[in-house]
């Protein structure tokens, strides 16, 4: 049989496209747990973090590049004490306080110096983590020893039958002195996702940005009790809308909208006095600029703060309840619909 040259042509496009397919397929180390209900991705290789969470049918509600998931070791900045940040998004644990990151190491002492409150550690959220064990519903893994916090992770993701995500972090302090942290967990979504914290009395602790040259802070606004963000493009000659806040919430839970879903994540509420000073309960980051890429929605919780002898570990679990959203994206209608779920 003579085939034409188009259909050679075309041929040889199918065999591209299905080796180019294979290749991604096998350059990712995306582990995925799924069933009719949920579905979660976890690059272990790059801190062990989820970057993919979707109802089935749905797209990703995290912010996570999908270029990124392909060949992470050479994505991923070389870690060691001189790391820089690479934005890889999706959720990932750190250690707080934030302003302790790096006085607890002498490797970079221009850091420690001057009490650098960035980058995160990059053995926490870069390190490789190995598979400890792994199932259709579960994963659970352990990332490298950290010079630089002294401490190495542990993770469990999970699911259930009814699309149940469980993310529990522990960490374990490796050196032979006490050293003192709390657990920090952190959930992108995109800039201008809607997110609501139910407050409690005197909820809002502390606004971190103000107005600068180049830059507003986003508004905000606390609507039936809730505090949600109210960001925009800013207008000229800023170029950036910038806001972190610290609450106590009244209830134990952040909403969070965005893809036609809902995240609900659940959390074990703590005494304010069991919270680093420096820090919330919960916080949240928002940032809008001219770079739709760079826009970034945060979801955090923090662990109680605690020191830790040698060997001790801590630990910090969020569950999350994912839901289709086809209402109206105007805060009353979302907020109505997180009070019907909870009801």
């Amino acid at each position: 049989m003579r085939l034409s040259k188009l259909n050679i042509n075309t041929l040889i496009i199918l065999i591209t496209a299905l080796f180019y397919a294979d290749y991604a397929q096998s350059s990712s180390s995306l582990i995925t747990l799924s069933n009719k209900n949920i579905e979660v991705g976890i690059l272990p290789e790059v801190g062990g973090r989820i970057v993919l969470l979707k109802k089935p049918g749905f797209n990703n509600i995290l912010k996570s590049d999908k270029k990124l998931w392909q060949n992470p070791e050479k994505q991923k900045p070389k870690i060691s004490a001189f790391s820089d940040f690479k934005a890889f998004n999706g959720h990932i644990t750190w250690v707080g306080p934030q302003s302790e990151w790096w006085t607890h190491q002498s490797l970079n002492m221009d850091r420690n110096n001057s009490k650098a409150d960035w980058p995160p550690d990059p053995y926490l959220i870069y390190g490789k983590n190995k598979i400890i064990s792994k199932s259709d519903t579960s994963v659970k893994m352990v990332g490298p020893k950290s010079p630089i916090s002294g401490v190495q992770l542990y993770k469990e993701i999970s699911i259930n039958s009814s699309g149940i995500v469980t993310v529990k972090s522990t960490a374990e302090n490796i050196r032979n002195e006490n050293i003192s942290h709390d657990l920090w967990m952190l959930t992108r979504l995109d800039g201008f996702a809607k997110a609501y914290v139910p407050l409690g009395k005197n909820g809002i602790l502390k606004l971190v940005y103000g107005e600068s040259k180049t830059s507003e802070p986003t508004p905000y606004k606390i609507i039936d009790g809730y505090f949600t963000f109210n960001p925009s493009i800013p207008v000229n000659p800023k170029t950036e809308q910038v806001q972190e806040v610290h609450l106590y919430p009244g209830n134990s839970f952040i909403a969070g909208f965005s893809k036609g879903q809902m995240l609900l994540i659940r959390f074990k509420k703590l005494d304010k006095n069991l919270i680093y000073p420096q820090h919330g309960l919960v916080e949240l980051y928002n940032d809008i600029n001219e770079k739709d890429g760079d826009r970034l929605l945060e979801l955090e919780v923090h662990g109680e703060y605690k020191t830790l002898v040698p060997g001790e570990t801590i630990s910090l679990t969020e569950t999350w309840e994912l839901l289709p959203y086809d209402g109206e994206l105007n805060s009353n209608d979302q907020i109505k619909f997180i009070n019907d779920i909870r009801n």
